[in-house]
Formats: structure tokens, C-alpha cells, sequence
């Protein structure tokens, strides 16, 4: 409990010196929504900062994935109709290709971008692992019937690409990478940054806000390069780590709406494509070039979802700034900590 309340406390400075945030003459009580209310309908503890540019606070969380479907369980609300006293014989592709999902979402609530970073030895991901190959549309061919890729490429067609977003008036390209592990490095770390302050997606203003991210404490933040990156006064960033534990509680990236409905849809286009493969004989796996067309089916439904990703922010303390976890059953010692009042 001690350590949540410190985190807070130094994660809201840092969004003050940052200029996101602006401090308060005297602390007060929010709605959800951040609207001033009376002790009785707060949700949440007492604010003493208001944030003023949510647009440039962004959080990140990586979620590992998997094309093999030998994890993956039952899909909840799925009937499977078989005869009395057996068991269901389901389909399955047990084709291994691990890959990272690290979406950026911000505390307006809005997905900034999609980050995949593949498990692949030489570091490059091959290019139409990127591009993903949809193979339930059929392909432009050129006047000798072969593929051209040029005619071919974007969303909707044989070679989509990833999920895009739209933010701050920019279009953001799904940023793909590789690694060994298919773990996040500090190299890909400032390629992301450095993609973003290209496309001037935080505009640098005199007197403006800094960008502000929120992320675990994994050793890649640490990298010397990334140190190095975001704390450059070309393109200054403010990065702060939340503490080591009860990450699955105050990481955005964690919560239900997120990474949890993206598993169930994963898991869930996953068959689909399946059944549609088995259909027309083609061979029955989920391979590398088909993460991109599944992604395009299911990053906007979760990681995307404005109602949800607001509800996820607030409830994580982050925006409004109400420090709501100090109030989480989980976190609370008995010992030391008065009830809570009822929030709305």
C-alpha cells in the first residue's frame, strides 16, 4: 500500500514538471469523468492535480502471443453440439510462432499505436510477415498473372499491413520488429520514440507539454541508447516506471478491456481462419503472415474501444488523478488503513 501511494505521488509530480498536469490550490473530489463532486460521489481518493493534456500521456504494456492454439482453451460463450458421453474433437493448428503485441494507448483513451515485435533469430522481420498476407481476398495480378505487391498493398487488400490508428490528426503506422525472443529491447524502444517524433505526433511547443509515458520496470528501459534518447532537449520525453508489483492492477495494458478481450478475440479469429482454411483444403495453421490480417480483425475492438480504455485509465488512477488503487481490496492492510468511504 505504502509503495502504490508513493508511486502516485511521484508519477503526478512528474506530470506537473512535465506540463500534462497543473496543480490544484486546494485538493478536491472527481467522478470518474473528473467532474468536481461532493465527498459522497467521489470515485476515488482526494486530487491535488488536475491533467490538462491527457492526449500526451501515454501508457504501453507488453502482451505475449502465440499463433499455436494448444493454450489456448475455451472460448467463453462458444456451444460445440456433439453426441452424448463424448468429447468435442476441435481443430487446432499447433504451429509455433510467438510474437509481442505492445500497444500504445493514451489517457484520453484513444489506441496510438500497435507495435508487434516477432520472435525471429536475425533480428529483421521478413517482409511479408509485415505486410501479412489476408488469404481469404483475392490478389491483384499484373498482366503476366503474377502478384504485384505494389498493387496489392493496404488495408483490405491481399497485402494489409497492420492496424493503423489515428492520432493527434496523424495517421500512425503499425511499427513491426523482431528480436530473439521476441522481448522488447532498448533498440526498439527509441525506433518507436523516434517514430513518433518524426511524424510529430507530440508537437514540441515553447512553454508546451512534454510527452509522458508510463511503463513497467523491465531492464530495456534502463538501455543506455534509451536513456540517452529521452533525455536529448531535441525531443525530451518523461518516462516513469510504476512499481514492480500489482503490475496486472495499475497497467492499463492489463485490464480486461484490454489485453483480456484481445485474448478471448484472438483465440476466437484464430479458429475462425481455421475453419475457413480447412474449408477450401487449404493447410490447416496459423502462420506468421497470417498476424497481421487477424490483428486488423480484433486491435480495434479491444485496444481501440474508447469507453472501455477511459473506464481502464480511471480505474487505474491515472486520469482523473484520484490514486484509486489505495483503495483496492487486494492492496489494503487491515492493519494500518481506515475503511474506505463508498465511492460512486
Amino acid at each position: 500500500m505504502k509503495n502504490i501511494r508513493q508511486m502516485y505521488d511521484v508519477i503526478y509530480d512528474e506530470m506537473v514538471d512535465a506540463g500534462v498536469a497543473v496543480k490544484l490550490d486546494k485538493p478536491i473530489y472527481t467522478d470518474r469523468k473528473g467532474n468536481e463532486v461532493e465527498e459522497s460521489k467521489r470515485f476515488g481518493m482526494k486530487q491535488d492535480i488536475k491533467i490538462t493534456h491527457p492526449n500526451y500521456i501515454l501508457f504501453a504494456d507488453e502482451s505475449g502471443c502465440n499463433t499455436s492454439q494448444k493454450k489456448d482453451g475455451h472460448v467463453g460463450g462458444r456451444k460445440l453440439i456433439v453426441q452424448h458421453g463424448t468429447v468435442p474433437q476441435v481443430m487446432s493448428s499447433d504451429k509455433d510462432t510467438k510474437f509481442t503485441l505492445l500497444p500504445f494507448t493514451s489517457a484520453s483513451g484513444e489506441a496510438v499505436c500497435c507495435v508487434v515485435i516477432f520472435q525471429h533469430k536475425s533480428g529483421e522481420v521478413p517482409v511479408e510477415w509485415k505486410t501479412g498476407v489476408d488469404v481469404t481476398i483475392d490478389p491483384i495480378r499484373d498482366k503476366n498473372n503474377d502478384i504485384d505487391m505494389r498493387l496489392n498493398l493496404g488495408n483490405g487488400n491481399f497485402y494489409p499491413g497492420g492496424p493503423k490508428c489515428n492520432y493527434n490528426g496523424k495517421e500512425v503506422d503499425c511499427l513491426a520488429y523482431a528480436s530473439e525472443s521476441s522481448g522488447i529491447t532498448g533498440d526498439i524502444l527509441v525506433k518507436i520514440l523516434t517514430y513518433f517524433d518524426s511524424i510529430n505526433l507530440f508537437p514540441r511547443l515553447p512553454g508546451g507539454p512534454t510527452p509522458f509515458l508510463v511503463v513497467d520496470g523491465h531492464q530495456s528501459r534502463l538501455d543506455p541508447d534509451f536513456i540517452e534518447y529521452i533525455n536529448d532537449k531535441r525531443h525530451r520525453w518523461v518516462v516513469c516506471f510504476g512499481v514492480p508489483y500489482a503490475t496486472t492492477l495499475w497497467q492499463v495494458g492489463d485490464a480486461s478491456e484490454q489485453n483480456g478481450y484481445f485474448k478471448i478475440e484472438w483465440y476466437r479469429e484464430k479458429d475462425n481462419l481455421l475453419v475457413w482454411k480447412y474449408e477450401r483444403r487449404q493447410p490447416r495453421a496459423i502462420r506468421p503472415i497470417d498476424i497481421m490480417p487477424l490483428l486488423n480483425k480484433i486491435f480495434h475492438k479491444s485496444y481501440g474501444n474508447l469507453a472501455g480504455n477511459l473506464k481502464a485509465v480511471s480505474d487505474r488512477g491515472w486520469y482523473p488523478a484520484n490514486s484509486k488503487l489505495v483503495e483496492h481490496p487486494s492492496l489494503i492492510d487491515d492493519e494500518t488503513s481506515e475503511p474506505a468511504a463508498e465511492g460512486s
